[in-house]
């Protein structure tokens, strides 16, 4: 159903018939101008395309900023009505509001119909359909020359019935702080505007609530909802919370009179936060809406209208079409057995992306940006140097377009690796990856694994252990909990123990009975006692321990977080005195929870690394 979705962004273009944009050579009057749109919008409820277009230039480009790119010329437009009508026999457009400048007018509009006939091969739901879409028209003489429509496709997509409709917490909608008293600014409407833009940047709520009339009409198109001061604000909150970065970059700005204006605009910002409960995909976004506002002669806030695409949003950030976990699973099983296992390289073609990232923290020169063909490479290496080599996944966890395995690699050390001659060792390597994958492809893979295992096996380093395998698993059981409440614990462990150091913090989330799987440590898998006498152990040895979640997936009863961690050594660390170095390095954990309580955890992380900027030789004097 979801590969019919593209194809239906172009056909609700239909729904254009509300508003756009255009540009003009010789000057209409507003008269003229506002009995041009009358005739299109007649056409349009007419459903007579040929009445339409005699209100458009030959060249006309309609720009429909949900689904570029933008259409050109009477016959591609008109083709497009064509199919709405078909698709929305009933369609009819009432415009609520309708500005002018020069040649620039901006229309606000709501379209409704009946979803009675096929479109762009979505067969008819019965469902009725309203779409509210604010247009910029720029015209040439009487006729429209250009058209640019404003539209949250996810509203038409919820309606038709392709995607669940959302639900807004209501306690998400008070603001963190209480809200000042509005504050008169004697500005001019576009400067007032221009000042809203610059406090949206600056994610300043308070100044921005001051600066909106106690009475305003806000509405947030996407949302759907009209939201009095209060709400507005902690909308904002929540936008900046998932974009921490967030800001807008205004492309044009129009004085319409009467205290309105206009303004196009591009939302960018990376996802590295919540986004209205979702978690962050640390994914960049951009995206092009506009927005209507009106200002009294206070140079406060009225009247605002806000439009983008919710969906183009979701698409960037991998969240639309939604991921399928099962299939994505299915996905990093095939290129466990088939790429790495079976050495089927032609795999690679079908489930990996083109721009495929990889972050590699027991081999860095293997990360970057290795597309496909670096992907097999590094294969051929691998099984050219363990010509047996055997890839065992013990653990799948998926959620979003996030996928966590955690497997044990095994292989006889018959072939040159990383200038190694062959040892005839037989090697056994424990590690977690998490995986990206949109749109059946993976687009980017992060492992973490115990590359230190390795060069003790294959005799570059002393042994430190005898047993490289991730050991037996816990008999504790219990209630699975929920995921989310067990990302909530798992978030809360990381904040108050690893970076507060409050030890009551890893009692109060394990049970006594937990066990540790850390292949890095003699001994594992640890018992509590023993794992929490480590955990204060580096502790004390790095002092100013602090670790960034980088990402987390939660499923059933476990949850995996991929961390960065950035100390100094300030304390003996197994037998090493403190060198008062800092260290950087990065790592996966997967998290079980029964009852509450982590019973279980396996970790993956680079020992070898940050043993390495502990150990090497210090850098000559300048």
């Amino acid at each position: 159903m979801f590969s019919q979705i593209k194809t239906i962004f172009v056909a609700c273009l239909i729904f254009v018939t509300l508003g756009g944009v255009f540009q003009i050579a010789t000057a209409a009057s507003e008269e003229e101008m506002r009995a041009a749109m009358q005739g299109l919008i007649d056409g349009l409820n007419a459903h007579d395309t040929a009445q339409m277009a005699l209100h458009w230039t030959d060249d006309i480009v309609y720009d429909f900023v949900a689904q570029p790119p933008p259409l050109n010329g009477k016959q591609e437009v008109a083709a497009f009505f064509e199919g709405l009508f078909q698709g929305v026999p009933d369609i009819q457009s009432t415009q609520n509001r309708i500005l002018v400048s020069d040649n620039i007018m901006v229309t606000e509009a709501v379209a409704t119909g009946t979803h009675l006939g096929e479109l762009s091969g979505i067969p008819p739901t019965g469902n009725n359909l309203q779409i509210a879409p604010l247009h910029v028209w720029e015209f040439e003489g009487d006729k429209v020359k250009r058209a640019t429509e404003y539209l949250d496709m996810a509203s038409m997509l919820i309606q038709i019935g392709l995607m669940p409709a959302p639900e807004l917490d209501p306690a998400l909608l008070v603001p963190s702080f209480p809200l000042p008293d509005a504050e008169p600014t004697g500005l001019s409407p576009l400067e007032a505007a221009l000042e809203l833009d610059a406090l949206y940047d600056a994610h300043d709520p308070v100044n921005y609530a001051k600066k909106i009339h106690p009475d305003a009409e806000l509405l947030l198109v996407p949302l759907g909802v009209p939201l009095n001061r209060g709400a507005f604000i902690a909308v904002l909150e929540l936008y900046w919370l998932g974009f921490p970065d967030l800001n807008q970059e205004i492309v044009r700005t129009f004085d319409l009179g009467d205290g309105w204006v206009a303004v196009e605009t591009v939302y960018k910002g990376m996802n590295n936060g919540p986004y209205f409960g979702m978690p962050a995909t640390r994914r960049y976004s951009e995206v092009r809406g506009a927005w209507t506002a009106r200002f009294d002669a206070d140079g406060l806030l009225t009247n605002l209208s806000v439009y983008f695409d919710n969906i183009t949003i979701l698409a960037h950030l991998g969240l639309f079409p939604p991921p399928d976990p099962e299939a994505n699973k299915a996905i990093v099983n095939r290129i466990f057995d088939e790429i790495w296992n079976q050495g089927n390289l032609d795999i690679a073609d079908e489930v990996l992306a083109s721009d495929l990232v990889r972050y590699d923290s027991g081999n860095p020169s293997l990360s970057g940006p290795v597309g496909i063909e670096g992907f097999k490479q590094l294969v051929s290496a691998y099984r050219s140097a363990f010509p047996d080599i055997h890839w065992t996944v013990s653990d799948l966890i998926a959620e979003g377009d996030l996928v966590a395995a955690r497997w044990t690699a095994t292989g006889t050390h018959q072939g040159e690796l990383m200038g190694i001659p062959p040892t005839g060792a037989t090697v056994t390597g424990t590690g977690i990856s998490i995986l990206r994958i949109v749109n059946g492809k993976v687009t980017e893979e992060m492992a973490d694994w115990d590359s230190m295992a390795m060069m003790e096996q294959l005799g570059v380093i002393p042994p430190t252990r005898q047993d490289y395998t991730w050991g037996a698993p816990s008999e504790v059981t219990g209630d699975p909990g929920d995921p989310a409440a067990n990302t909530a614990l798992v978030l809360y462990l990381i904040q108050k123990f690893w970076n507060e150091h409050n030890v009551a913090a890893l009692d109060s989330t394990h049970s006594p009975d937990a066990i540790a799987h850390n292949p890095a440590i003699p001994g594992h898998p640890l018992p509590y006692h023993m794992y929490k006498h480590v955990c204060l152990l580096y502790l004390a040895a790095f002092p100013d321990f602090r670790v960034t979640t980088e990402n987390i997936i939660a499923e059933a009863d476990k949850v995996a977080v991929r961390w960065t961690v950035n100390a100094t050594h300030l304390g003996e660390l197994m037998g090493i005195p403190p060198t008062a170095r800092p260290v950087t390095f990065t790592g996966i954990t997967i998290h079980r929870l029964a009852d509450g309580k982590i019973v279980e955890n396996w970790w993956a992380y680079d020992a070898l690394g940050m043993m390495q900027q502990i150990t090497a030789p210090p850098e000559p004097e300048p």
